[in-house]
């Protein structure tokens, strides 16, 4: 027998064994990590980068494992996320990798003068690619709202546990076929152990924690990825500590370690994935690590280096599919070797597949002028190819052009740095308008929904802008509601006790918050209550003479001249005596918040506009405060900047938290006013729970009435004689209202709740009524006798009340 026959039959049984057992534990590890890692993404990623890309040919020939692969794709497309979610990651994906770029490049200046691709590649290379990006955002920085919004369903998480398990089944079956050594296939346990320290966030007790489990891993490459990727990690914090020269023996130590892990995984690699993209991720980072060393190492070495480095880039194109991240990080690198031919081809693709297109279309536009500078010869054709580039993307981001050869000069190359700069500052003017302009937009609509849709109108948006067209739209509705007397009545019923100085209030400090917000976010600046708020108090105490127009029919009134406090002020008296005509509701209308909050939103764009944007000198420093507008925009739910420079958004409510505006100091009695608000929301809320209780009444009910319904009050008000109502609409606002009718020859009993006491109105037909004020804190209950006593004498006794509740609420009104 050929002995060498013998051994290369070995050889293949045992190159078929490891792919084996490499097969299993890849879709194993795929599932378990779904499971482990509860999160949408991470299945979509394992969907895309494993589960539907084996390379069946190269796949062990065993049905029962193909069988439970045909299910587990099955699964994960029905709990698949939709597009737009993965389309959301991806944008904030690229708007990190645009940030690295432009801090990479030290100044746009650079293409007149001597090297120009000097990128710091680490910065580049610190985002690492979308898969790993995200992964190590959950382990760190994922909010509490981004944990749940990407949770994996219950239902699916007990789906893929039995597909699991059933993994688990058929790997005893396929290590019985194949006759690999139990070692390779990698247990329930060792996996979850695994899974977990990934989800690690400190990268050297994670580096760590790896090494003591890599026995385990000799038929799973990936695993050396992720170990050569934790040893980076760690060299990142020491590179990243202050003492950073004390820290050199450790940064070498774990830079040596990674190099020979992600080369292990190269070596290890088997050929069972269509398109490799884990492979593509550690190309591009062992590539880094070496473009890092290269300025410390000797000129001979250097050249095997870049061989290395070379294949590397060339090798994560071959690998990557369809997956732009790579390509879009292989083309800086390319750039950074100064080999432009394969980095404009890579950008040129970028930009027709709409990816990072802004910032690829600046890149491409730099080359292209860079390439003319050195190389007259190049002015033509490239001239050609910026004139083909403006086709795909806006003009205005692209670096300027020249007219002729003769003006690739250094000065004039200087002056074209400077009209670039200019123009992407005035593009972020045109965001920082777009952005507080809907957040503006939204709030307006809001107030003049609280304000005008008490009865939740079938209206659109439009209905409630502060538009000419939407004003006229809404006078028409409310001018038909005034001849609807029981309506009239509930919309000025709504609008009683302080409800437009609330309505105002509330809405002035929920737009200040989100301007405030995007101030930190995007300037790491705050509103200044005491210098950027004078403007908002100027319009509210400024004499105010909008409203002459609607008054054709009166003779002139000094009210139209007041300020828009005292209109306030005016308007809501007229509610209070029940008063309130159409007339009314249009000086009402007139008080817009466009009207109060017009001059500051003008002088917060302005402000912003000239002490952060314009001073700036540097690209990367406007591309900074770009990625916090896209960052800010994101978190608020708002389309991209481009959308919102030409549309308006529907965004969230945002919480009360914090007043940054006190509209109530512009009024004489402003604090009076707001204590007596909020002692009255309180007593509201008090007797809401009473009545939504209903524990003051026993079991029947017939006759008993207790309310807070402001229209049911109203109204039975205009029922009782004029001298009893005019004494209790002068006392202030009834906040609930009680009725004992009691039997047809008894005198029935009526009980108006304030702020201070209660109005005792004793009536009969065949009597006259009686009508008592009695404050909260001057009653008492009589135990013995069942009854509420005033100056020790009973005023109050039913049969059918359950007075020690009755008692207890008055009791609980008299603290408030």
């Amino acid at each position: 027998m050929n002995p060498i026959k013998v051994n290369q039959d070995k050889s293949i049984c045992e190159h078929d064994q490891l792919k084996a057992a490499y097969a299993l534990n890849l879709c194993t590890v795929s599932v378990s990590q779904i499971v482990d890692y509860k999160d949408l993404n991470v299945l979509e990623q394992e969907y895309e980068l494993i589960l539907n890309n084996l390379n069946l040919h190269n796949m062990p020939k065993d049905q029962a494992l193909l069988h439970i692969l045909r299910q587990i794709l099955d699964t994960v497309t029905f709990f698949r996320i939709y597009e737009g979610d993965k389309m959301m990651l991806e944008k904030k994906y690229q708007q990190k990798i645009k940030n690295a770029i432009w801090n990479a490049i030290p100044s746009f200046a650079l293409i007149a003068v001597g090297e120009p691709y000097t990128f710091a590649i680490s910065m580049i290379a610190s985002v690492g690619m979308g898969y790993m990006n995200y992964r190590k955002e959950k382990a760190n920085i994922l909010t509490e709202r981004e944990e749940q919004e990407w949770t994996l369903q219950r239902s699916a998480i007990e789906q893929f546990n039995a597909l699991r398990r059933e993994l688990f089944d058929t790997a005893w079956r396929l290590s019985d076929s194949y006759k690999f050594d139990d070692k390779y296939r990698l247990t329930e346990s060792q996996i979850s152990q695994y899974n977990s320290i990934l989800m690690d966030s400190i990268p050297l007790r994670k580096y760590e924690r790896l090494d003591s489990i890599k026995d385990n891993f000799e038929a799973y490459p990936p695993f050396w990825y992720y170990f050569a990727n934790a040893a980076m990690d760690v060299v990142n914090v020491y590179k990243n500590e202050t003492a950073f020269d004390d820290n050199i023996s450790a940064i070498n130590k774990y830079t040596q370690l990674a190099e020979q892990n992600y080369q292990k995984y190269l070596d290890k690699d088997i050929d069972l994935l269509r398109n490799n993209y884990i492979r593509s991720a550690c190309d591009l980072e062992y590539a880094a690590l070496l473009l890092d060393s290269l300025p410390r190492i000797e000129d001979n070495e250097k050249k095997l280096r870049l061989c290395k480095i070379n294949y590397l880039i060339d090798d994560a194109i071959k690998h990557c599919g369809s997956k732009l991240d790579i390509l879009q990080i292989a083309s800086v690198y390319y750039l950074r070797l100064n080999k432009t031919e394969e980095a404009t081809k890579h950008l040129r693709k970028l930009i027709i597949e709409n990816y990072n297109t802004k910032t690829n279309s600046q890149l491409l536009s730099l080359i292209y002028l860079q390439e003319a500078v050195f190389d007259n010869k190049k002015f033509i054709p490239n001239t050609l190819k910026y004139k083909e580039l403006i086709q795909f993307t806006d003009r205005m981001n692209l670096i300027p052009w020249v007219d002729s050869e003769k003006e690739l000069t250094k000065e004039h190359l200087r002056n074209i740095n400077e009209l670039f700069l200019n123009n992407q500052k005035d593009q972020l003017f045109s965001y920082l308008e777009a952005i507080v302009n809907t957040i503006f937009h939204k709030e307006i609509i809001s107030y003049n929904k609280e304000l005008y849709n008490r009865h939740n109108m079938d209206e659109s948006d439009a209905f409630f802008e502060d538009t000419i067209y939407a004003e006229k739209e809404r006078t028409k509705v409310y001018k038909k509601l005034y001849y609807k007397e029981d309506e009239w009545k509930r919309f000025t019923a709504d609008l009683s006790e302080h409800t437009i100085i609330i309505s105002l209030n509330k809405h002035i400090n929920k737009l200040l918050r989100s301007l405030d917000k995007l101030a930190q976010v995007a300037f790491n600046l705050n509103i200044d209550p005491e210098t950027d708020l004078k403007s908002i108090k100027e319009v509210l105490t400024s004499n105010h003479s909008s409203y002459k127009g609607l008054l054709i029919d009166e003779t002139k009134s000094s009210i139209t001249d007041d300020s828009i406090i005292q209109q306030i002020k005016y308007l809501e008296n007229k509610i209070e005596k029940n008063e309130f005509e159409f007339k009314d509701y249009q000086r009402l209308s007139s008080l817009t918040l466009t009207t109060i909050m017009e001059k500051f939103i003008e002088d917060f764009v302005m402000n912003f506009w000239t002490k952060v944007i314009a001073p700036q000198n540097a690209y990367k420093e406007l591309a900074n405060i770009e990625s916090n507008f896209t960052d800010f925009c994101n978190v608020e739910g708002l389309p991209s900047l481009e959308q919102l420079c030409s549309q308006g958004y529907n965004n969230r409510n945002i919480p009360e938290e914090y007043k940054i505006f006190d509209l109530f100091s512009c009024f004489e009695d402003g604090k009076k006013i707001e204590e007596q608000i909020r002692i009255e929301n309180n007593l509201i809320e008090l007797f809401k729970s009473y009545e939504e209780k209903g524990i003051l009444f026993k079991e029947n009910k017939d006759g008993l009435t207790f309310t807070t319904d402001t229209v049911f009050i109203n109204n039975h008000l205009n029922t009782i004689p004029n001298n009893d109502a005019t004494t209790i609409k002068n006392k202030g606002r009834v906040l609930a209202y009680f009725h004992d009718q009691k039997e047809w020859y008894e005198r029935h009993v009526d009980i108006f709740f304030m702020k201070k006491g209660f109005y005792f109105r004793l009536d009969a037909k065949m009597s006259t009524s009686k009508l008592t004020f009695i404050p909260y804190n001057k009653i008492e209950f009589d135990r013995i006798k069942k009854g509420l006593k005033y100056k020790n004498e009973i005023f109050y006794q039913s049969s059918q009340i359950n007075l020690e509740a009755f008692y207890n609420l008055i009791r609980n009104a008299n603290n408030q």
